[in-house]
């Protein structure tokens, strides 16, 4: 078990004041916009002394199931705190139980039942029958197990799965698909597919990476291949534009749009070693190829505005955590927001960033030590009452 605990506060604060709709003397302020919600959170940041208290840790073993490397899509929670991992070298599905204790690991690379295309396996969801599923691109099928690793089928895919998560919400699975060299949020039930949202290429080039022997086509920076969303069973929250503005859907209906009033501000070094601290990977036959961000934006160039939002989690109550623009030494403040909308408070920049939560809403963050060895982390959240908002 790990000791450490991470207190959780930020710099700034303000009184929240909760006010009426149309009250624009309150920081939270909530109208209506031809049906859809539009909420308003003007307040600064304020802090939010939230504990987050780790629970286990799992991965960053030399050999052995421990031994994963993972993304963000290839990690789900599954019911009484299970923890399914992908290992996307290894070709493995990975079981852990609440406590972080190996339950079972399945699968190889191969074509054959229960296996996976080779490096082609970027997202695993669990299913509403608790059964877990790798979306894989490689042999275009769903393969699943049960929670008990047995294999249970492979089935055809109808649509080609994007390198991002995929999630199981009431309406059915929500996935990214390419798309004129962007992408679509979709929702997937049964043979029906239908498009949430659609965003085209970003502006960018073509980058060689020379040792390799590959040519990827990548966005300009501080714009990005991948939508910025996350969910949970009964909502997507997605976030399209650079300013801190995030939309939230009930299947493919936009019900919501929150935002706050934290400007994006204008690229610079400074913030482009921020966001790309490691440059760009490309691999090929079992060669890694690594170009820095300074190299890459010599010919793909830089968007005009740098984010206000880097990433999205979506909590099993429906609080979202909002990952912000990193500062210089490439941290994140993250806020926390209720569904409704309103700003919770912020948590201060070296805060676990969540890219999942457990059935009982703890964090689960991958980090990376000095030598790029993986582990998951799962972080108990523990919730001060003073921070709760005024009822």
């Amino acid at each position: 078990m790990l000791r450490r605990t991470v207190r959780l506060a930020c710099v700034m604060a303000a009184p929240l004041a909760c006010g009426r709709s149309g009250d624009h003397h309150s920081g939270f302020v909530t109208r209506d916009s031809a049906g859809v919600e539009v909420v308003e959170n003007g307040e600064r940041d304020r802090p939010l002394d939230w504990v987050l208290e780790p629970k286990f840790a799992i991965g960053g073993q030399d050999e052995g199931p421990e031994s994963f490397t993972t993304l963000r899509g290839a990690v789900a929670a599954g019911p009484g705190g299970s923890l399914y991992v992908l290992d996307v070298l290894g070709m493995r599905l990975i079981a852990f139980d609440s406590l972080g204790q190996l339950r079972w690991a399945n699968g190889r690379a191969g074509g054959g039942p229960g296996e996976f295309g080779e490096h082609a396996v970027w997202s695993i969801a669990v299913t509403p029958a608790g059964h877990v599923e790798a979306l894989d691109l490689g042999n275009m099928r769903r393969t699943r197990y049960d929670a008990t690793g047995r294999f249970v089928r492979s089935e055809p895919l109808s649509f080609p799965p994007y390198r991002s998560r995929s999630v199981y919400t009431d309406s059915g699975l929500a996935v990214t698909l390419p798309w004129q060299w962007g992408q679509r949020l979709v929702s997937v039930l049964g043979s029906d597919t239908n498009t949430i949202v659609e965003r085209g290429a970003a502006e960018g080039a073509f980058v060689r990476f020379e040792r390799c022997g590959q040519v990827v086509r990548l966005p300009a920076l501080f714009s990005t291949q991948d939508l910025r969303w996350a969910g949970n069973r009964a909502v997507v929250a997605l976030n399209l534009r650079p300013q801190y503005e995030i939309d939230l859907y009930q299947g493919v209906w936009l019900v919501r749009r929150v935002r706050r009033a934290v400007a994006p501000r204008a690229p610079s070094v400074e913030a482009m070693r921020a966001w790309y601290p490691d440059g760009f990977v490309a691999r090929r036959d079992g060669t890694t190829c690594r170009r820095s961000a300074e190299h890459v934006a010599t010919d793909v160039g830089w968007a005009p505005l740098v984010p206000s939002i880097r990433d999205l989690a979506v909590a099993p109550n429906g609080e979202i955590w909002v990952v912000r623009d990193p500062a210089a030494d490439g941290r994140s403040a993250v806020d926390v927001l209720t569904v409704e909308g309103r700003y919770l408070g912020t948590l201060a920049p070296g805060t676990p960033v969540p890219i999942a939560f457990t059935a009982a809403g703890d964090v689960i963050a991958l980090e990376t030590n000095d030598v790029d060895v993986q582990r998951l982390v799962v972080y108990q959240v523990r919730r001060q009452r003073r921070d709760r908002p005024p009822s």
